[in-house]
C-alpha cells in the first residue's frame, strides 16, 4: 500500500511564500494548527490546476507548525476529519513550507477506535484510542508537495534541534480517496 506519492504543483512557490508570511509570527508555542485563506488569485491558481487533473477544488488550507515533537507517540496519532461534511478525510496534499529536512510523517497500525477532538477554530480531528499495541507501518520525509493518506492513523516529527517544521495541508472538496486521486492525476491503479 502506498502512503504517499509526489504531487508536483505549479502553485507551490506562491502557496509556500504566502504561508511563510502568514505564520512568521507564530513563534511561542510548541504546536500551531491554523487555517489560512490564500488570496483569491492564489486560490484560483491551485483550483484551476486541480480541476485540470479532473480533481475537485481545494476545500481548505490548514497549516501545522510544530517544534520539539521528536519522538513517535501512539497517543498523538490521529486521522483527519471534517466537521463540515462529518467524515474522516481520505487524502490531502502536504506542502513542505519550512524546516522539513530531517523530519518525517509516520503512520501506525493496530486495533483502535476514534474519539472526536476539536481544534481552536472549531474544526475537529479523530484521535486514535488503541485497543492493541500499535506499530509504525510507514515513515516518510516530505520534501516536495506530496499526496498523503490521512485516513490511516498518522502524525509527524519535527527537527531534533528544536526548530519548527511547517507544512501546509490542502484538503479536497468531495473527499476523494487516495487511490482515486492517484488514478485521476497520474493514471495509477492501486
Amino acid at each position: 500500500m502506498l502512503f504517499t506519492y509526489p504531487f508536483p504543483l505549479k502553485s507551490f512557490d506562491a502557496l509556500r511564500n504566502y504561508t511563510l508570511e502568514k505564520t512568521k509570527h507564530l513563534i511561542n508555542d510548541k504546536i500551531y494548527t491554523t487555517r489560512i485563506n490564500p488570496p483569491y488569485d492564489i486560490e484560483q491558481l491551485i483550483n484551476r490546476e486541480l480541476i485540470s487533473y479532473g480533481l475537485p477544488k481545494a476545500a481548505n488550507f490548514l497549516v501545522f507548525k510544530r517544534k520539539n515533537w521528536i519522538d513517535t507517540n501512539p497517543n498523538t496519532v490521529h486521522v483527519d476529519y471534517s466537521v463540515a461534511v462529518d467524515q474522516i478525510l481520505h487524502a490531502s496534499i502536504v506542502l513542505p513550507i519550512d524546516g522539513c529536512n530531517g523530519t518525517s510523517m509516520y503512520w501506525m497500525s493496530g486495533d483502535h477506535h476514534y474519539e472526536k477532538r476539536f481544534l481552536a477554530d472549531g474544526d475537529a480531528y479523530k484521535a486514535v484510542v488503541w485497543d492493541s499495541a500499535p506499530a509504525i507501518c510507514n515513515q516518510t520525509e516530505i520534501l516536495e508537495p506530496t499526496l498523503c493518506r490521512v485516513d490511516i492513523p498518522h502524525d509527524a516529527l519535527s527537527n531534533v534541534n528544536g526548530s519548527y517544521r511547517t507544512i501546509l495541508s490542502i484538503r479536497f472538496k468531495t473527499n476523494p480517496t487516495f487511490d482515486e486521486i492517484l488514478q485521476k492525476r497520474f493514471g495509477i491503479q492501486c
